[in-house]
């Protein structure tokens, strides 16, 4: 695992640090970090034909953790502006992109 998604996991964690479910915190943190990191490689056009089914599997995954945890989205996945619900990142940047582009 690069140090880059485990740099973004530790940071969703963060910001999820008062939920109870410490394992579902845990394994959403690494879903969406990998999840994210996918979808902008797609964004940038850098992904694999294969990459397209392991970007299906990584949103069901994380659309199932994102409702066992029942935190709030606008599509099931993200919430305004395509952020990750609760993501401090909205705050200081303009899109999902600018702020997956960070780390």
């Amino acid at each position: 695992m690069s140090n880059a998604i485990s740099e973004r996991a530790a940071s969703i964690r963060d910001y999820l640090s008062d939920h109870p479910d410490r394992a579902s915190v845990r394994r959403y943190s690494f879903v969406a970090a990998r999840w994210e990191g996918l979808r902008l490689a797609m964004e940038k056009g850098t992904t694999t034909p294969d990459d397209d089914s392991r970007f299906r599997e990584l949103s069901h995954t994380l659309k199932a953790l994102t409702a066992a945890l029942g935190l709030p989205t606008c599509d099931g996945l993200t919430g305004w502006r395509g952020f990750l619900p609760g993501d401090p990142s909205r705050l200081v940047c303009d899109s999902w992109q600018e702020a997956a582009n960070g780390w």
